[in-house]
């Protein structure tokens, strides 16, 4: 019965890649065991059960052999000839005649690891590898985030040209907190001469209070050499609100308040209170293509600050993007001889994490 029961278990496996009309011969095969059930008084070593299973090769090669009348041949007759097969037990073509035979008789043949043997063992590995690979369970997502961009363009001739802009990002998302970093610099010389010049870095800290309603904490720190404003540093505080949220578009708005302290040119310095907006776009136009649109307002008594960036970025492979943006920054007071309006046109390659 031992003998009965191990065969069942050993026939599951190969039986899946049995021809249909193999299938009869086979549960004869497999009932012809009753006639030769171990005595129970009958002692038998089953320790040598491991070595005797790297036979198991052999009987895959028949396993996978073929009868050739079955080409052209109807199901049915196959049916019927399978039956006719007269079933031997020294050439039962499957695995007990190989393996629970010879165990429960007390022959343990030597073990070789032909092709056969290898090509078994390795199947029987690659089926638990996928059922255990099903069960593992889904790794959470990473709260860091971030990404990085760089772009530089030189042109030589009659004139010589440079320019570099670079920017980090990275943020860290845990429960209802978010927070963000940013820097960002920008150069420009022309014939060795500095025409632009600017760096700015930010930190921004989210409070969630529902899907789409948040509170917010930024402070935004700026120099720019040729704005008429030596450093700009504003402290804000206010409420923003995911105004859509859907697959292809999103729209953020904010309003705070908060104060702000800037060095001119000139020596002078500014101390004020200010009110701020802000809005930040975004269009998925495909699964590689984004535009994106963000405005900055910040309003004070003395000088009123605003800050628009166009980009549009386009994935080239994996997480690098190449990006096009256009960004504008005004002041709505500055000293004479100074522009009010400061723009810059960057082509630049973006790498996300």
């Amino acid at each position: 019965m031992i003998k009965f029961l191990l065969s069942g278990v050993l026939h599951l496996l190969p039986d899946r890649f049995i021809a249909r009309n193999g299938s009869m011969a086979l549960i004869q095969a497999l009932g012809c065991d009753f006639a030769g059930m171990v005595d129970t008084h009958q002692t038998r070593s089953m320790g040598l059960f491991t070595v005797a299973e790297v036979r198991i090769g052999n009987a895959f090669s028949r396993i996978f052999a073929r009868d050739s009348t079955r080409r052209g041949g109807s199901r049915s007759q196959g049916i019927v000839n399978a039956r006719d097969q007269p079933v031997q037990r020294r050439k039962v073509t499957f695995l007990h005649d190989l393996i629970i035979t010879r165990i429960l008789r007390g022959r343990f043949p030597e073990p070789t690891m032909n092709l056969h043997n290898l090509i078994a063992i390795l199947f029987l590995f690659a089926a638990v590898t996928v059922n255990a690979a099903e069960e593992e369970e889904e790794v959470p997502a990473s709260p860091w985030a971030g990404k990085a961009t760089l772009g530089y363009l030189a042109t030589s001739g009659n004139t010589e040209n440079s320019s570099l802009n670079s920017a980090f990002e990275i943020s860290y998302t845990t429960g209802d907190w978010q927070h963000l970093f940013d820097v960002s610099a920008i150069n420009s010389t022309e014939d060795n001469a500095t025409t632009a010049e600017a760096y700015a870095a930010g930190w921004k800290s989210e409070r969630q209070l529902s899907e789409v309603n948040f509170l917010f904490g930024r402070l935004n720190w700026r120099k720019d050499r040729f704005s008429g404003y030596d450093t700009q540093f504003s402290q804000t505080v206010g409420y923003g609100r995911r105004i859509i949220d859907s697959e292809k578009h999103s729209l953020n708005g904010e309003i705070g308040a908060g104060a702000r302290q800037s060095d001119l040119v000139d020596g002078t310095n500014e101390n004020e209170t200010i009110l701020t907006g802000a809005l930040q776009y975004t269009w998925a136009i495909s699964e590689t293509a984004e535009f994106r649109q963000d405005l900055l307002v910040e309003a004070g008594s003395q000088n009123t600050y605003i800050e628009s960036v166009t980009a549009l970025s386009a994935r080239l492979i994996g997480q690098l993007a190449l990006v096009a943006s256009y960004r504008i920054q005004n002041n709505s007071e500055v000293p004479a001889g100074t522009e009010k309006t400061d723009t810059f046109t960057a082509l630049s390659f973006e790498y996300a994490f």
